[in-house]
């Protein structure tokens, strides 16, 4: 009796409900696909030899093993009213997993190649260059922004980048324009100044409207003492959009007071004149840019009355002191505005500025006094009798 009761205790403690060992629960199929497939719900291998399948649920793909962010178990994971399917991490030996964009992508804010331009003609290179490759990103084939990109080198120096960059340029489109006004910058550099001019006008050529190889092409010919090939170049770039500027205006006078030495046309000195007062006022109102072109108006202004054999309106003494005035100005204002220019003109300006002001001015004067002396000296001439008319006859 006793061995029947102490055996039916025994059953009553190993019931199931009573176990230390709790039995496995097995995943139901649902649950398995909504996990990505890691588990079988058929054959039931979710406590099996698969090490992927302990912690975190993952299977073989061909571009690597994919990985749940999840820890949670899969029968939470099902999918359900108001759940989210979970975020899925492809990791391959290429790739790190990356965190993901809620189908934002990043927008990158362009700046005008206006802009662009301006920011060249300040000297800021570094900032032209990183604007020009933000255009690129967004189109990798736009040949402004390449041709931005390799002036800024250019400008900067950097001489085989700016011929990489407009390589590219040629192999989109074979001799774009500015492809070939930019070649024509490094021939200047070169001092293959015929070639320069070549490319330039090539660049023309094919787009009329290119300002600044218009520009170019009338400051070589200045240069090179062909003033009015210089003068039709530079007149073409006044009149396109942008052209109306100091330094265009300044070059024009030059052209003009060229053409007055060559053609001894004294009416050339007036209109060089009133090109360089253009040029001054421009330069003012521009608000600070371009001090070297100021002091070039200066210079030329005081060249072009000093020059001159006869100026319209002037006397040799007041041409001469209009002249050495502005040349004065040159002087004080030179080393502090162009100060590179005025180490390499210093001897020669302050030799020409002697030479008026102790030398022509002086014997000018002289001249002047002596004519005036002469004449208020020189026998005035008897004035001519006023012939007298004969009465007429007597009124009746």
């Amino acid at each position: 009796m006793r061995w029947f009761f102490v055996t039916a205790c025994a059953l009553l403690l190993i019931s199931p409900g009573c176990s230390k060992d709790k039995k496995k629960t097995t995943t139901p199929a649902g649950a398995n696909s909504a996990n990505g497939g890691a588990n079988d719900g058929a054959n039931g291998d979710a406590g099996g030899s698969d090490p992927a399948a302990r912690g975190s649920s993952g299977r073989e793909t061909d571009s690597g093993p994919v990985v749940t962010t999840t820890n949670r178990p899969a029968a939470r994971n099902a999918p359900g009213p108001g759940s989210r399917r979970p975020r899925q991490v492809t990791v391959t030996p290429f790739t790190r997993p990356r965190r993901a964009t809620l189908g934002k992508e990043k927008k990158i804010k362009l700046i005008p190649m206006a802009s662009v331009k301006r920011l060249i003609v300040g000297k800021q290179y570094r900032r032209a260059i990183g604007e020009a490759k933000k255009h690129l990103e967004v189109n990798e084939k736009s040949v402004p922004a390449m041709a931005a990109m390799a002036e800024a080198y250019f400008r900067k120096g950097d001489l085989e980048l700016c011929k990489a960059v407009l390589a590219s340029i040629n192999a989109l489109q074979k001799d774009h324009p500015l492809f070939l006004y930019l070649w024509g910058h490094l021939h200047l550099k070169d001092g293959s100044y015929a070639l320069a001019v070549k490319y330039f006008e090539r660049a023309v050529q094919k787009n009329p409207r290119l300002l600044d190889a218009w520009t170019m092409i009338g400051v070589r010919y200045l240069q090179g003492g062909s003033y009015q090939k210089a003068l039709n170049a530079l007149l073409k770039a006044k009149r396109l959009p942008g052209g109306y500027v100091y330094s265009v205006s300044l070059n024009i006078g030059s052209c003009y007071r060229g053409l007055a030495h060559r053609n001894n046309n004294t009416s050339y000195y007036v209109t060089a004149l009133n090109y360089y007062v253009e040029a001054e006022k421009l330069y003012r109102r521009t608000g600070g840019a371009g001090n070297m072109t100021y002091v070039s108006a200066l210079f030329n202004k005081a060249i072009l009355f000093l020059d001159a054999k006869k100026f319209p309106g002037y006397s040799k003494v007041r041409r001469l002191q209009t002249g050495l005035k502005y040349l004065q100005m040159y002087v004080v204002l030179a080393p502090r505005k162009n100060p590179g220019a005025w180490a390499k003109e210093k001897k020669r300006v302050k030799t020409l500025l002697n030479k008026i002001k102790n030398a022509d001015l002086p014997a000018a004067k002289a001249m002047a006094q002596a004519a005036a002396a002469q004449a208020r000296t020189a026998p005035r001439p008897t004035p001519r009798p006023r012939r007298q008319t004969p009465p007429g006859p007597p009124p009746r």
